[in-house]
């Protein structure tokens, strides 16, 4: 083997796991041993050889490269993420559609590719794949399957139905703040779908992706508003409003327009420390191994054993 070739294949990138680490390194609690260890952030969270293409398959391909999927990851998504956690502390907006709709596109992309790169989203992906092709196909092409798949979220074209459903079912990003003593923790599988914790009536859904120990990002169908002229003109008629021309009246609309969406789909969340908990516990049941930042907060309370 070329001596240039990547062995440890990361399905968490390490730019990631960095925003967890101090000075590298993080603490990982494996489920299958019940242990906790300091370990570099090289060496979690890798396979070997994770994404090469299958060496019979190549030998037919001449001219493909082997790790042709771990090079595009590392030059697009992984490379991306300095602009997510640097943004995610200093410019919220930084997430809006509505005035950074480029980078916007690209946090979904970012989301798109981490739920299929691990070993467990490469499985399910090859499943749907499966399903749509009503066949077998081959754990040999579950890497050609995958890049395939790679290739059309970063298509700017819009060719992949993942990102598809994640625009159109998650599409509003909304930052959560957490100042309380209890930080997130990370795991293998980081991203979660889970009942919004904030909707009243318990039936909407939204996407959980802690980013750093006190920031993360929420993903929900953004709502939709009702007109407001009606409002505006019966208040004008009523004499609650002083309006001069149609101009006057367009602006007012637009306004309560723009102060409703706010409300209901917010920037930022400030979260309590039971919303931290509540998250860190969805986080925790579904992973097999998770990471903490600091090792004072291994042993405190970081999920709700009840839950």
């Amino acid at each position: 083997m070329s001596q240039n070739k990547t062995k440890k294949e990361h399905y968490v990138p390490r730019a990631y796991l960095q925003s967890f680490s101090d000075n590298g390194q993080c603490q990982l609690y494996d489920k299958s041993t019940n242990k906790i260890s300091c370990v570099n952030i090289k060496n979690i969270l890798t396979k070997r050889y994770l994404y090469d293409f299958d060496k019979e398959l190549l030998k037919e391909f001449e001219n493909i490269d082997e790790q042709a999927i771990e090079k595009i990851l590392g030059s697009t998504v992984d490379n991306f993420w300095n602009n997510i956690v640097k943004n995610i502390t200093e410019n919220y907006e930084w997430f809006s559609s509505l005035k950074y709709s480029y980078h916007y596109l690209s946090v979904y992309k970012c989301v798109a590719i981490q739920l299929i790169r691990t070993p467990k989203g490469k499985q399910q992906l090859l499943e749907i794949y499966n399903e749509i092709y009503k066949k077998n196909i081959d754990k040999k092409l579950e890497n050609v399957v995958l890049a395939k798949e790679i290739i059309n979220i970063l298509n700017d074209e819009l060719k992949s139905s993942l990102l598809e459903v994640l625009l159109n079912e998650y599409g509003h990003i909304c930052v959560g703040i957490n100042n309380t003593d209890v930080p997130f923790i990370s795991a293998d599988n980081a991203i979660i779908v889970i009942p919004n914790i904030w909707d009243e009536h318990k039936k909407e859904y939204m996407i959980y992706y802690p980013i750093t120990p006190c920031r993360c990002l929420l993903f929900h169908r953004r709502k939709k508003v009702e007109r407001q002229l009606e409002s505006v003109l019966k208040d004008f008629y009523e004499g609650k409003l002083q309006i001069i021309n149609a101009y006057d009246n367009l602006q007012e609309v637009n306004r309560r327009e723009k102060e409703m969406m706010s409300i209901i789909n917010p920037i930022t969340r400030e979260l309590t420390q039971q919303d931290v908990l509540a998250l860190n516990t969805c986080l925790y049941k579904g992973a097999l191994r998770y990471i903490v930042y600091n090792p004072k907060t291994v042993r405190k309370k970081l999920w709700i054993d009840t839950f």
